[in-house]
């Protein structure tokens, strides 16, 4: 749902929920940053966010799925796969923006490092834990031959944590 500018909640088609707040924190350096630790390698960077942007754009995908017409009865991932998805999809994505020879390494580690800062601390609180998010995003990076399923590609992430609809 987003809202609207009165404060009314409404569905807009085909739209996605970005969080800006994250973003101006991203863009000044100071999102996550609770030490002077944790500002080593910080997370001001346009890969940062448009990780971000990825992760959310999967969960659109997902809702679009459960839309489609030939589901005779869809249900949606459970528990924390949803994020899971999410983050599996946004490792897709900088596979391919790696492919174009448009990824630096320090990219790679400033969105890992942000997804691992995302986990929850112990499982079953909504989003996964750290090293699940991580293996997410690596399993949509790198791949894993699913099914005959190509290497990085998204039905791999729809396979792994989305059993009831693909596994």
């Amino acid at each position: 749902m987003d809202k609207a500018r009165g404060g009314a909640r409404t569905r807009v088609e085909g739209s996605v929920i970005l969080p800006v707040e994250a973003f101006v924190g991203i863009w000044t350096g100071t999102f996550l940053v609770h030490g002077p630790l944790d500002s080593i390698g910080g997370f001001q960077d346009e890969f940062t966010a448009a990780t971000v942007v990825a992760h959310e754009y999967g969960h659109a995908v997902v809702d679009r799925i459960l839309r489609a017409p030939h589901l005779p009865d869809p249900r949606g991932p459970r528990e924390e796969n949803s994020e899971l998805i999410a983050d599996c999809l946004a490792g897709n994505w900088a596979a391919t923006v790696l492919r174009r020879d448009e990824l630096s390494v320090t990219d790679i580690v400033q969105a890992a490092t942000l997804i691992q800062k995302i986990g929850d601390p112990e499982p079953g609180q909504g989003h996964g834990t750290s090293t699940r998010r991580i293996a997410a995003i690596s399993r949509g990076f790198f791949g894993r031959s699913v099914n005959g399923c190509g290497r990085g590609q998204p039905i791999g992430c729809l396979a792994e944590y989305w059993l009831e609809e693909f596994g």
